[in-house]
């Protein structure tokens, strides 16, 4: 499973959008998708999910969390395409797993990667869509990663244009 995750210190950048357009040409491409929302914003969560998700309903924070360590593939819900699934935001754990990250000890920036790894084989993809910080949220996401995009916007000769 080839695992890409979309990162930017700053939000509203389209870190969100461009996941689910990467979902969707992956889709289209007859490749088998999963996108794991780590942002506690939870854009992609409702974006992408096919129904949706309630916010008492099990999701990431319960699969990092000392407390739960759900298996992934129990939080797994439907994308809004065959072929792809979605790895919910759900209410406001998340934040509180973050926090409990920062205090935790050793392996706490590779529990995502420990998460996906008895998922690999059923998906060809795997999208991270990142929180707007460089947190252990946004640490496990980028040590679970083989490729990272920093998604921006893009300003410059453009925005001068204007102005002339």
């Amino acid at each position: 499973m080839l695992t890409i995750s979309l990162c930017n210190q700053k939000g509203g950048v389209g870190k969100s959008t461009t996941t689910y357009h990467l979902a969707r040409a992956a889709v289209l491409e007859g490749l088998r998708v999963i996108v794991v929302d780590l942002d506690p914003q939870g854009n992609i969560t409702s974006s992408l999910a096919k129904h949706p998700v309630d916010e008492d309903t099990a999701g990431l924070a319960d699969v990092l969390s000392n407390r739960t360590k759900l298996p992934i593939s129990e939080v797994t819900v439907p994308g809004l395409w065959d072929g792809v699934d979605l790895v919910p935001t759900t209410g406001e754990a998340l934040p509180v797993v973050r926090d409990e990250l920062v205090v935790a000890g050793a392996g706490r920036e590779s529990r995502l990667r420990a998460a996906l790894s008895p998922i690999a084989s059923n998906y060809d993809v795997c999208l991270i869509d990142c929180p707007p910080s460089l947190d252990q949220l946004t640490i496990n996401g980028l040590t679970a990663t083989d490729i990272t995009l920093i998604v921006t916007h893009s300003e410059g000769v453009g925005s001068f244009v204007y102005e002339v």
